[in-house]
């Protein structure tokens, strides 16, 4: 009795096993199709039905695992964020790298453009699709994250929520326009360029902001 019970649950395992297997199959095959189609018509000109066709799926199967179109769109990245915000948080945890330095901001960003350029598919995918404000809020909710990891280990804490939406803004928005001047030309705009140049153009201010003080007096003064 016991080992029937024991060989039904293998069974029921394996089958969901494969059918697990069958549904990530699913969403490759979507994820990869919307990459071929955004490389020959602009991303609002697809249709749910050109995704299903390329991807060889019904639409039923595509609504069984997106709302809509950018669902799908946005799953392309999370996977990617999820994995590189991660890798990130152990990179600023890490007792080698002095967080106060001015020269670890280029270390980060040339280590940021590194690992991107193993997913350069998807950057690419990002601007081809024309639908940067949709994957800008997710970067902005990622870069967030990785503000709040580093303002932690610095020990800075109390500043408003209202400042760090501000420098969000700021630092999602400069990556982004980096990041498209990069796919430009890779070979002139190299990682380590793409560092000296958020070094220089962006440390003084947030050194500013986070250790001058003087940002944080106005907003407490603002909320009083």
């Amino acid at each position: 009795m016991v080992g029937g019970g024991v060989g039904r649950h293998v069974e029921e395992v394996m089958e969901d096993k494969k059918m697990d297997r069958r549904m990530l199959r699913s969403r490759r095959q979507m994820q990869d199709a919307l990459r071929e189609l955004v490389a020959e018509k602009e991303y609002h000109r697809i249709s749910v039905a050109d995704i299903a066709e390329k991807a060889g799926v019904s639409r039923p199967t595509f609504y069984s695992h997106f709302k809509t179109r950018d669902d799908l769109l946005l799953s392309c990245f999370d996977a990617t964020f999820e994995d590189f915000f991660e890798k990130l948080e152990d990179f600023m945890q890490s007792e080698e790298v002095d967080l106060g330095a001015s020269f670890y901001a280029r270390q980060l960003i040339v280590w940021v453009f590194e690992l991107w350029a193993e997913r350069e598919e998807l950057i690419r995918l990002l601007l081809h699709s024309r639908a940067e404000g949709l994957v800008l809020q997710r970067f902005q909710e990622y870069t967030m994250q990785a503000l709040q990891i580093h303002l932690e280990r610095l020990g800075l804490v109390d500043y408003p929520e209202e400042l760090k939406l501000l420098v969000v803004d700021c630092l999602a928005g400069v990556m982004m326009t980096l990041f498209r001047r990069w796919l430009e030309n890779t070979e002139t705009y190299t990682p380590e360029l793409m560092g000296a140049m958020f070094e220089t153009l962006m440390i003084p201010g947030l050194l500013a902001i986070f250790q001058g003080g003087d940002m944080n007096e106005w907003f407490v003064g603002e909320g009083a």
